[in-house]
């Protein structure tokens, strides 16, 4: 049993870096990524590109459909938080993401 406070911030370090282990991809996104991963980003690109792109509301169900509950995101909000939202607040949160499109970038001119 893990009884001290290190001993317990070790347990939580060691499932977090399983849940977010390389090894619990999915093959196929295992693919996608190395294909994609070996080209490089360019954040000054025109809006058309696939990565810059909007996405529908049947799009956004697709993934979380296939999401793994651990999947990591960089902006701390949690698959279960937005597979639990109502339709009408994910519908809200595409519609937030066309908007902000067009007006914000979020790396602004650093890059």
């Amino acid at each position: 049993m893990v009884s001290s406070l290190k001993d317990i911030a070790n347990e939580i370090t060691s499932t977090l870096a399983h849940s977010s282990s390389i090894e619990n991809y999915n093959p196929h996104f295992l693919n996608f990524k190395k294909i994609f991963a070996r080209s490089r980003l360019d954040f000054k690109s025109h809006t058309d590109l696939p990565y810059n792109r909007n996405f529908a509301f049947q799009e956004l169900h697709f993934s979380l459909a296939h999401a793994h509950k651990s999947s990591p995101g960089p902006d701390n909000i949690s698959y279960t938080m937005i597979k639990h939202l109502t339709s009408e607040s994910q519908k809200k949160l595409i519609a937030y993401g066309f908007r902000t499109n067009k007006a914000f970038h979020p790396l602004g001119d650093k890059q």
